[in-house]
């Protein structure tokens, strides 16, 4: 069950719903959303392990502390997607990462006055950028182009930030498309929870240091950016981490280049009919038994889609007699979820 596209499915959603695609496009998009979180919600874990777990790749940046009282101490490490909750797996070159300690972040009080700066372990939520400025700089944004919609219109950021002075600053930016709009001051250290995006935009929010380097891009959807982050122990010979077994999050959707979870027409009818029979508040026998055959129809596709994650795992094959050493250390190191013993 391969993920596909907007520009694929909302046609077929537009068709179920009896609505013109061009037209009522925000509405289409809107049932995507909607059919997407009640598919996440309402239908269990094997569902959701079916349709939003899947791989990706992040890259390895060198960050600053954000601690209360600003220490200088720099870690490696990295950030997941904004619509990642979480992930089961993690390697670098091929070598899987083992992740420890206790989860910490702004939110518990993290301070440098703690036992000692965190290390190799979680540290949570509340960053507002998944890189750090390697400050100081002049930190920088402008809106990026698509193609799906006209110019866009100019959008405010709020910046709040240390100065070279250790003065504590906040600036209401304007951003357009044409430039690279700055802060008045150099940053030094950009302060927790440090950007604010005003809402409703149709177009991606570029942030820069200086004119030379672009730090992040923020998806339309995106008002708030919050990013799960890890620190690496160790020299790390590596730009990039791959991550397995991510758990994606349902997210608006707005280009036509968006992912959604399944290309499968039948897989949408299906869902657009369990979705509409879910919310009634009063269905007929007739309307019961088709709410019950839709929703068997998605659980067997998620099944499905179980049996073909399973298939594509690596076997073990396990010969008579004594293991050997060679074969035991194999089966240690390995981390999928199925296993096939054969004698």
């Amino acid at each position: 069950m391969q993920p596909s596209t907007v520009s694929r499915i909302a046609p077929i959603v537009a068709k179920v719903i009896n609505v013109d695609l061009v037209k009522r496009r925000h509405d289409v998009l809107d049932e995507i959303y909607e059919c997407e979180a009640l598919l996440y919600s309402a239908l269990g874990d094997e569902t959701r392990e079916a349709f939003f777990i899947r791989p990706g790749c992040v890259p390895i940046v060198r960050y600053k502390h954000d601690c209360r009282n600003r220490c200088h101490k720099d870690y490696i490490g990295f950030s997941l997607p904004a619509d990642v909750e979480r992930a089961e797996v993690f390697r670098i070159n091929g070598c899987r990462v083992l992740m420890r300690g206790e989860h910490a972040g702004p939110a518990g009080g993290l301070s440098c006055h703690s036992k000692s700066c965190p290390e190799g372990i979680d540290l949570g939520q509340g960053w507002s950028l998944p890189v750090d400025p390697d400050g100081p700089c002049m930190l920088g944004f402008r809106l990026r182009q698509d193609n799906s919609f006209a110019d866009p219109e100019p959008t405010t950021v709020g910046v709040t930030y240390y100065d070279m002075n250790g003065q504590l600053q906040r600036e209401d930016i304007d951003v357009s498309l044409d430039e690279i709009s700055f802060t008045s001051q150099t940053v030094k250290v950009l302060a927790i929870q440090g950007i604010s995006i005003s809402p409703n935009r149709c177009h991606w929010l570029e942030v820069w240091q200086d004119s030379d380097k672009k730090l992040a891009e923020f998806h339309p959807t995106i008002d708030v950016p919050n990013f799960h982050r890890y620190s690496l122990l160790g020299p790390i010979c590596a730009d990039q981490i791959e991550f397995r077994d991510g758990q994606y999050i349902p997210t608006r959707k707005l280009y036509d280049s968006d992912t959604v979870v399944s290309g499968d027409p039948n897989l949408w009818r299906n869902l657009l009919q369990w979705k509409m029979l879910h919310y009634s508040t009063k269905r007929t026998p007739s309307e019961e038994r088709s709410y019950a055959s839709a929703g068997a129809f998605l659980a067997n596709q998620a099944q499905q889609a179980l049996r073909l994650k399973e298939s594509d795992s690596e076997i073990v094959q396990i010969p008579d007699g004594n293991l050997s050493t060679g074969v035991i250390r194999g089966f240690r190191n390995l981390d999928r979820r199925w296993y096939r013993w054969r004698r």
